[in-house]
């Protein structure tokens, strides 16, 4: 079965519920998952903040693992 499924990936709690949500959904255990959530916000390497590249971390390679 394939759904797709929305969250916040910068709240920690909504990582794990997401998974279990799921699970629920399908009834069975999530054996794959396809992430393709990331942060859409225009930047520069030039001009970008501490702030803006932790967000960007958090949400596009800390999140999904």
């Amino acid at each position: 079965a394939a759904i797709t499924l929305q969250a916040d990936l910068s709240d920690e709690t909504a990582t794990g519920d997401l998974i279990l949500h799921a699970a629920e959904k399908i009834g069975q255990p999530v054996t794959l998952l396809v992430n393709s959530a990331s942060v859409f916000e225009e930047d520069s390497v030039t001009s970008h903040t501490r702030a803006s590249w932790d967000m960007h971390m958090n949400a596009n390679l800390r999140a999904p693992v």
